[in-house]
């Protein structure tokens, strides 16, 4: 299976569990994965048992934000932009009652949990819009369909400020009770998806 062929995924948190368990995946499919954790020897250990030029180790602590940048930095001068984001890497804390639960660790754990997955977002989603723009530019229609002319309208407007190329779908036939539009969009070339909307 190739479906990440020569694509660049980030994944966090891939020194073990899920997050490895991804890594592997991505890198049969063919994949260039950069695997970030904090125990820079043990995500060693991992990358090498790949055996595969296709996965590298970055160790950071995803809740520091410049670590977590450094990394991801470098993991982007590695296999360049990156296709995907993983961001699996978390902290499960104790079980405690709310009165005794030490404030240190709950801020550690949200900074872990959520606060790291919207900086990697913000790191990593520029190159992401720009290779979406380049695929429009280079040859992608969009195929626009909606339950009625007035989002058609909105949708139309949208795409229009954005200077996104766009086509209507012609409705056919009734089927099943759906109003069935038989075109299909076109998008990077090979990837088909047919649009059936309900009204």
């Amino acid at each position: 299976m190739s479906d990440f062929a020569g694509r660049h995924v980030i994944v966090t948190g891939a020194s073990s569990g899920i997050g490895l368990a991804t890594a592997k995946l991505l890198v049969a499919r063919g994949a260039r994965v950069s695997m970030l954790a904090r125990r820079a020897e043990v995500l060693a250990e991992r990358v090498a048992e790949f055996g595969s030029v296709n996965a590298a180790a970055f160790a950071a602590d995803v809740g520091d934000r410049a670590k977590l940048e450094d990394a991801i930095s470098a993991a982007v001068h590695k296999y360049g932009p990156a296709y995907g984001l993983f961001a699996n890497a978390g902290l499960a804390g104790n079980f405690a009652p709310a009165t005794d639960y030490p404030s240190d660790l709950f801020e550690n754990i949200i900074k872990v949990n959520l606060t790291s997955v919207f900086w990697a977002m913000q790191a990593v989603l520029p190159a992401m819009i720009e290779a979406i723009h380049s695929l429009i530019a280079q040859d992608a229609r969009i195929l626009l369909t909606a339950p009625n002319q007035g989002e058609v309208e909105r949708l139309a407007g949208l795409l229009n400020e954005y200077h996104v190329p766009y086509r209507l779908g012609s409705r056919s036939a009734q089927h099943g009770g759906e109003n069935v539009y038989s075109e299909s969009s076109d998008l990077a070339g090979d990837l088909r998806t047919p649009v059936i909307v309900k009204t």
